[in-house]
């Protein structure tokens, strides 16, 4: 089934609280169970098992419901407002607002974005960025990357404050900020990726680079012979071969 990936900013500076919510986009009527809540005051992410149910349409229309309660959710994150979120798109949309109506409260709207989820004819691209802007993008796009790994593809470390979403072309080489273009990695691993301490080869293996004498014993029996996790590799596997070629 293919999805598609949104994220909804909490609160208007998108800087406290996302929601990271996958929605067919296939035509029926659908299940939603949960939802990946990004909690920055705590740094790190939350799952919500909801009830939620999406309706699309031949013509693209998607019609989302998506309710929370308290007693479907051991875990409570502060301040949970419980509710339902009410989403129309169109399957070609890119941005929109959502409406939240809180069981004890006044609804209110907000803002949703849709994260890169099609993969360029080029993984390279001109990328020209307001500065002001940048912080906010990178912000968002590491959050979508882990959002879909969940943890360092290599290690499987899952502490959200060590965890970076490291691109497979490099951003230096105009390599594009979609999911398909990036992997998280624990900042230690993502410093010698960068700096090309070990390549990930088109397999989706890790492989020593010869040429860096420098890699502690530490990091080979960690890195030599490893392999991507096999849901990422999937997602990556194009960008992995457009950088091997």
């Amino acid at each position: 089934m293919s999805e598609l990936r949104l994220q909804i900013g909490w609160d208007e500076h998108w800087n406290k609280e996302i929601e990271h919510i996958q929605l067919p986009a296939t035509p029926g009527v659908h299940e939603i169970t949960e939802t990946l809540d990004w909690w920055q005051p705590d740094g790190r992410f939350y799952v919500y098992r909801t009830r939620g149910e999406a309706k699309v349409r031949n013509d693209g229309r998607i019609d989302a419901k998506i309710e929370y309660h308290a007693e479907d959710n051991e875990e409570d994150v502060q301040d949970s407002v419980w509710g339902t979120l009410i989403l129309s798109m169109q399957a070609e949309d890119y941005t929109g607002r959502c409406r939240y109506e809180p069981i004890d409260d006044e609804p209110f709207e907000r803002e949703w974005r849709r994260i890169a989820d099609v993969l360029p004819r080029d993984l390279r691209q001109k990328r020209i960025h307001k500065r002001h802007n940048q912080i906010s993008r990178d912000a968002r796009f590491r959050l979508a990357v882990l959002a879909e790994d969940r943890q360092c593809v290599i290690t499987g470390e899952k502490m959200a404050a060590v965890l970076d979403a490291a691109h497979i072309i490099p951003a230096a080489d105009a390599g594009a900020d979609v999911i398909q273009n990036a992997l998280t990695l624990r900042t230690d691993i993502h410093r010698l990726f960068d700096n090309e301490f070990f390549y990930i080869d088109p397999n989706g293996s890790i492989q020593i680079n010869p040429s860096k004498w420098a890699v502690s014993r530490y990091y080979k029996n960690l890195l030599q012979g490893a392999k991507i996790d096999a849901r990422a590799f999937e997602r990556v596997r194009p960008a992995l071969a457009e950088l091997g070629s």
